[in-house]
């Protein structure tokens, strides 16, 4: 663990994190293996009558997100030099394998074909992380993973802002405080590897340099 952290990165994140969950928690009261599809871009059916277009939006922006971290956790246990990010690795291939299960369950319902593959950027991402080694890749796993799971949160906010299926609805809201809890390991990982909390310094892409 370095010794010499930021002090200002937990707090920016760790606010910005329960910011959003509280967000989550308060605006709706009321994996590994990935599920055929024609497309990794969008869904290749609309939802069911008690859905709409956002719920379809959200069911399968989440299904590739959950892919995604899965085959990105498994790289960080195989590659990444600190126990830090190997112990994220691991995390993330368990939480998102659990939350895309249940998530399938929810797109069975709404008749929707989910996209087999994460989508385009997160293929690219994915290229970067084969690509990179040393310690190299954990500065580009910990620095593009906290991107990423603030876009994951800020799906889940639109989702119960404008989402009109209860299921889906609940959903994002049982994410909200997995994906909260991976922000607060990745501040944890960033501050062990001495990085700055880069997604409070407003670089949504950081890349290892």
């Amino acid at each position: 663990m370095n010794k010499h952290r930021r002090p200002f990165a937990p707090v920016l994140l760790l606010t910005t994190l329960s910011a959003a969950l509280l967000g989550l928690t308060t605006a709706c009261g009321g994996t590994s293996a990935p599920s055929a599809g024609s497309s990794s871009e969008t869904p290749s059916s609309s939802a069911s009558s008690s859905g709409s277009s956002q719920d379809a939006q959200y069911v399968m922006q989440a299904h590739q997100s959950n892919l995604a971290e899965i085959a990105a956790g498994q790289l960080a246990q195989q590659k990444g030099t600190s126990q830090a990010v190997k112990d994220l690795g691991a995390r993330f291939v368990a939480d998102h394998t659990t939350l895309d299960q249940s998530l399938q369950q929810v797109a069975s319902k709404l008749g929707l074909s989910l996209p087999s593959a994460p989508n385009t950027e997160q293929q690219a991402l994915a290229q970067q992380y084969t690509a990179a080694s040393g310690p190299a890749f954990d500065t580009l796993f910990v620095t593009t993973q906290m991107a990423a799971h603030m876009k994951t949160m800020q799906a889940g906010q639109a989702e119960l802002s404008s989402g009109t299926d209860a299921t889906v609805k609940a959903a994002a809201q049982n994410a909200a405080p997995v994906i909260a809890s991976h922000g607060t390991m990745l501040d944890q990982a960033a501050q062990s590897l001495g990085l700055p909390n880069r997604m409070a310094s407003g670089s949504p892409s950081p890349t290892a340099s």
